[in-house]
């Protein structure tokens, strides 16, 4: 091998040239096989995530659905967050539609926010959601219309 500098033999295996001190280029190895070892990414087991209780869901539609807390309860924080921000920006003047929307929501909704089937209800939680609905929404306006027509009575 001859130095491109200074034309000097070299002797083979060198990197500098003794006479200039050019360094030359590292000559290439040989061949060597190369035994590529596939990485496989381990697989986690996250714990499974319970599913959401529909009985809580509808009890907290009822007590709370202006507000749409049923929804953040069962991850689905796009409707929760309208449902809030409607009841509070209206300063109360939507919550009404906001329960009605509720109301709806907690009889037709069956899944979360993940797409998932919630628990069914037990006879239990059903009974109580009927009674709970009917004492908050229900016997007041009976007793408002009870109280109309006693007044009318007495008049």
């Amino acid at each position: 091998m001859q130095c491109y500098n200074c034309k000097t033999a070299i002797p083979d295996g060198s990197i500098y040239c003794p006479r200039c001190g050019a360094r030359f280029a590292v000559p290439p190895p040989s061949v060597q096989y190369v035994q590529y070892v596939q990485y496989q990414t381990p697989q986690y087991q996250f714990p499974p995530v319970p599913l959401k209780s529909r009985s809580a869901y509808v009890i907290l539609a009822i007590l709370f659905g202006g507000l749409g807390i049923h929804n953040f309860y069962a991850g689905r924080g796009g409707c929760g967050v309208t449902q809030l921000l409607l009841s509070l920006f209206t300063c109360g003047l939507c919550t009404l539609p906001m329960y009605i929307w509720a109301l709806f929501e907690a009889l037709i909704v069956s899944r979360d926010g993940l797409g998932r089937e919630m628990k069914p209800m037990s006879i239990v939680a059903m009974i109580f959601a009927v009674l709970l609905f009917f004492t908050i929404f229900i016997l007041p306006w009976l007793m408002l219309l009870f109280l109309a027509i006693i007044g009318a009575i007495l008049d």
